[in-house]
């Protein structure tokens, strides 16, 4: 079986990954006014034009 080294690719995965979830998150906090709003909900420009 060959040995495999998983520190050298994990490590800057989670780190990689604990930066994104945090910028996200302080996007989320910061920028938008209603974070569950803005990310489920889209605009239509049909209804718009009404």
């Amino acid at each position: 079986m060959r040995n495999l080294n998983i520190r050298r690719w994990s490590t800057p995965l989670i780190i990689g990954t604990g930066i994104f979830v945090a910028i996200t998150g302080l996007i989320m906090f910061f920028i938008t006014e209603d974070p569950f709003k803005f990310a489920h909900e889209k605009e239509n420009k049909h209804q718009l034009e009404i």
